[in-house]
């Protein structure tokens, strides 16, 4: 037993010595990018390929994806960013970019940090501002806890404001969607790409406001609102949808990390219910409008939970485990 420790050793020396480099090579990789700041792992979580420690540090360009629990990004200019279940989100020094998914975020004065919520750019408007996030297929939820922030698209062009309280809910339309649109637009108007010829804009950054609250905000050139009935309102009940499925999983997973706390079974209870309404085939537009503004409601509270107990935070009315 022990010559053959002792060969072990031998060779791991040997290999050491005839190539140390690739000893080396992570950590020389990592010492050779910029270091954007903190993260805290809590569930199934990955930095790139690899299973993220319990903590550690973020690099520039550090991809992180969480499969279960949560992981929180503490950029080392004070803005924090928490990743939800079954999010993906790309990390640089200038900002963070949501591929998929949740992402909660509360900015610093001055920060520096800019956000993206997959080709639409949020900037706080804020010194300090707070705000979740939900992204998925194509559909984007923005709801402002705290402060305020202008949404642009691509190109720049401001497509919409929200103050404190409010919430929009974006949709990015498929290629052909937007193509028969645009076809209507040039039959109905034969001078209507005067100024702005085919191909000047990619279809790509088109995207559409899919609730009533559009009416009080700024619309750019850059986005068209849905109407409010046919396929606006068919639109609403998809994202309403999907954004009761999106935290379905939320909860579940909170549930299982966290088991005394009663309150999130409480949440499971109410979003049930919303969720059995949201199988109604006659539900209106403003039915959905408020089942959808319930369902923030739920996210925003098991946001406050799922922080507190992830970060240890002593509180006697959130009880984790």
């Amino acid at each position: 037993m022990k010559q053959d420790v002792k060969q072990l050793v031998a060779i791991l020396l040997t290999l050491l010595i005839a190539n140390p480099s690739q000893f080396g090579m992570a950590a020389s990789a990592d010492a050779s990018r910029t270091v954007i700041g903190s993260i805290e792992s809590h569930g199934t979580v990955r930095v790139g390929e690899i299973s993220a420690a319990k903590s550690g540090t973020l690099f520039e360009g550090d991809r992180v994806q969480v499969g279960s629990g949560n992981a929180v990004i503490q950029y080392r200019q004070g803005s924090r960013v928490t990743l939800g279940v079954d999010s993906a989100a790309e990390f640089t020094p200038a900002g963070v970019r949501l591929e998929k998914g949740f992402m909660s975020l509360r900015t610093q004065p001055n920060d520096g940090v800019t956000y993206m919520v997959s080709t639409l750019h949020v900037v706080p408007t804020s010194a300090a501002t707070s705000a979740n996030v939900t992204l998925l297929n194509r559909r984007a939820n923005l709801a402002v806890k705290e402060g305020g922030v202008r949404v642009l698209d691509e190109q720049g062009t401001q497509i919409a404001s929200i103050a404190s309280g409010g919430d929009l809910v974006f949709e990015q339309p498929s290629t052909n969607q937007q193509d028969s649109a645009s076809r209507g637009s040039q039959s109905g108007s034969p001078n209507s790409t005067s100024g702005n010829p085919a191909g000047t804009r990619s279809k790509s950054n088109k995207w559409v406001v899919v609730t009533a609250a559009a009416a009080a905000v700024g619309i750019g050139a850059g986005i068209a609102v849905a109407a409010t009935h046919g396929n606006g309102s068919s639109s609403i009940v998809r994202t309403v949808r999907d954004l009761g499925t999106t935290t379905a999983t939320q909860l579940t997973s909170a549930v299982t990390n966290f088991p005394a706390n009663t309150e999130l079974k409480t949440l499971q209870t109410q979003l049930a219910t919303l969720q059995s309404q949201l199988q109604s085939s006659g539900l209106s537009q403003q039915q959905a409008d408020e089942i959808r503004q319930r369902l923030i409601d739920i996210q925003n509270r098991l946001q406050q939970i799922v922080s507190t107990c992830s970060n240890n935070t002593v509180s006697p009315n959130i009880p984790c485990k």
